[in-house]
């Protein structure tokens, strides 16, 4: 526990009362493999995509910045949230890191909400508006470089306002500390929580739910040409089956024209045949004495 004396200056520690002792070391060991998985596997992905070229693409470009946010989250907010309020009780590592640690979570909050919000609004261009084209390499740097800058002035106020306040026998905590500016300490509250939560879960909510509503109409859309173009594919095969079997009468026809010519060149009369296929062929008659072809092959080189 921290202890003051009566000028508030000097303080002592003392057995804090906190969580059993085999609790406490769960609580170490996960909080202990989660920082090292943060901070190795976003390691490996800044490595990967600083030291292979091919993967330098403007979406690994956002997945680095978050990557950057990640590892700085998991080095200056998991480690000193979990000591000094899980496990102590109380701030324990002195009046210089608390403004410092207050300020660097927020910038690391502050880069992932919008590195996250302008990976949405990528997507966004390249699903429901293709052919604008995406942003470029530049534009994308340029867009990280702003991340940074409006990361780094938003919170500073944290920096001045932060610091370790001490109570009456009890332990110091670190707190933002407005002295009285009631009014100062809610705009700034009520800034930091539009620019960090609201603005950014609108813009996502609006991009998603636009991706969404695009992919699927046009899956309503694709299920439609797909039917329509099923219906075609089944209209052509029925039309060249019917073109196939009306080529067997057509070949009868031909051939029964032949004879007719070969008995009438011999002196045969033909003249009842002749009439019984024009009366069963009708108006496709001239179509068969004039054209000796096949029609499967007509039919096959219309439709081919």
């Amino acid at each position: 526990m921290v202890k003051m004396n009566e000028s508030g200056s000097n303080y002592t520690l003392e057995s804090a009362p906190g969580i059993p002792g085999a609790i406490q070391t769960s609580f170490i060991l996960l909080y202990t493999f989660v920082i090292i998985i943060a901070i190795g596997g976003n390691g490996i992905v800044c490595y990967l995509v600083y030291a292979y070229k091919r993967m330098r693409t403007i979406p690994n470009y956002f997945i680095v910045n978050l990557a950057i946010s990640d590892i700085i989250m998991a080095i200056f907010c998991i480690p000193f949230t979990f000591i000094a309020n899980l496990m102590l009780n109380y701030w324990p590592f002195g009046d210089l890191m608390c403004p410092i640690v207050s300020y660097l979570q927020i910038v690391s909050v502050f880069l992932s909400a919008h590195t996250l919000t302008a990976m949405s609004l990528d997507r966004y261009i390249v699903i429901v508006h293709p052919f604008r084209g995406r942003i470029t390499t530049r534009n994308t740097m340029f867009v990280i470089l702003a991340i940074w800058v409006l990361a780094l002035i938003v919170p500073v106020p944290t920096l001045f306002k932060a610091r370790v306040q001490y109570y009456s026998n009890t332990s110091g905590q670190c707190l933002e500390i407005w002295d009285g500016d009631i009014t100062g300490r809610y705009v700034y509250s009520l800034s930091i929580m539009i620019l960090h939560y609201f603005g950014p879960l609108l813009v996502l909510l609006f991009c998603y739910i636009a991706i969404g509503y695009n992919i699927w109409m046009k899956n309503i859309h694709g299920d439609e040409e797909n039917n329509r173009k099923l219906q075609l594919a089944s209209a052509k095969q029925k039309l060249k089956r019917y073109a196939r079997a009306s080529t067997k009468y057509t070949d009868f026809v031909l051939r029964a024209r032949r004879l007719s010519d070969k008995l009438l060149s011999q002196g045969y009369v033909c003249d009842r045949l002749t009439s019984s296929l024009r009366k069963f062929y009708g108006r496709y008659w001239e179509l068969v004495i004039h054209y000796d072809v096949p029609l499967s092959r007509m039919v096959d080189d219309i439709l081919s």
